[in-house]
């Protein structure tokens, strides 16, 4: 199975690497997404500069090298049975399921940005990690009446989740967690609440509207919903789907344990750094990950 990651991953330094291995079949799909973003993407990957790319570069970099990447196992004969995308992945889910053109995937990508950037009103936003509660423990805080802005939009397992909501109140939200025995609280890089319902509704309608009329086909393989790990092939369901995740919250731990309900071993993580094969250390079903930094030690070997 391959699943990609979200905005904002961290790169684990062996993204030049893969991509000097691969070159001949990633180098198209790299260049292609620079014409879109106005922005040498294959010289950010060179000059191992991807951290200092702003947040609509970064997202549509992530992007570009997570298709890639998915191109590049499958050019050695590895083949998904499913995909998954975390967050912002699914529209390299998408791209790599066939349903939309890697170019159209590309232009969506930066348009959900723009246009969720633009809902947000200028209003001083936050997303974070809290890691160490259980879900009860941080739902009693969101339902507390002190941060009514902060909403739980990632969940990553058992004792890890991701929050968006104003940023002041993010901050004291954070206080208050590691004042309950939180082990950390980690902001993101970004500016958007992303998935957050209550602040990207009118985004999700406005998106909605703005890809109905692209090319559409029904996927090559399925895509797993983050939002009710439904398997998702036929066109319309998938349009449905990239709209409705604007303003809806990430169920990541349901999705990696409906991969293991599906009889998935291998995961391959495709794109920049090692977050999802991390936090798949803290989901007990048995599935093995495979990252590009793993990929590089093997080849090496």
């Amino acid at each position: 199975m391959f699943i990609f990651p979200g905005a904002a991953v961290e790169p684990c330094g062996a993204e030049r690497a893969f991509y000097q291995k691969h070159r001949e079949v990633m180098r198209t799909f790299i260049q292609q997404a620079s014409v879109v973003a106005g922005f040498d993407f294959e010289e950010t990957l060179v000059e191992e500069e991807i951290s200092s790319l702003d947040e609509r570069s970064g997202q549509l970099f992530t992007f570009a090298f997570s298709h890639a990447v998915a191109m590049a196992y499958q050019k050695t004969g590895i083949i998904p049975v499913a995909l998954a995308g975390y967050s912002m992945g699914v529209y390299a889910a998408v791209s790599v399921s066939g349903a939309l053109s890697f170019i159209d995937c590309c232009a969506v990508a930066g348009l959900a940005f723009d246009i969720m950037k633009k809902h947000c009103g200028g209003e001083a936003f936050a997303m974070g990690a809290v890691v160490g509660l259980t879900h009860e423990e941080t739902h009693r805080l969101c339902d507390s009446g002190k941060y009514p802005s902060v909403c739980r939009t990632n969940t990553n397992n058992e004792t890890c989740g991701v929050f968006s909501g104003k940023k002041d109140e993010m901050q004291t939200f954070f206080e208050d967690a590691r004042a309950r025995g939180a082990i950390s609280t980690t902001l993101l890089n970004v500016s958007i609440p992303y998935h957050h319902p209550q602040y990207l509704a009118e985004a999700s309608r406005e998106f909605r509207k703005a890809i109905y009329n692209l090319s559409w086909s029904d996927a090559d393989v399925p895509i797993i919903s983050s939002i009710d790990q439904q398997p998702l092939v036929k066109s319309g369901d998938i349009a449905d789907f990239i709209a409705t995740g604007i303003a809806s919250p990430v169920h990541w731990h349901h999705v990696v344990q409906a991969m293991a309900g599906i009889g998935v071993a291998t995961a391959y993580e495709c794109g920049s750094g090692i977050s999802l094969s991390q936090n798949g250390r803290f989901i007990h079903n048995g599935i093995r990950y495979v990252t590009i930094k793993k990929s590089v030690r093997s080849s090496a070997a």
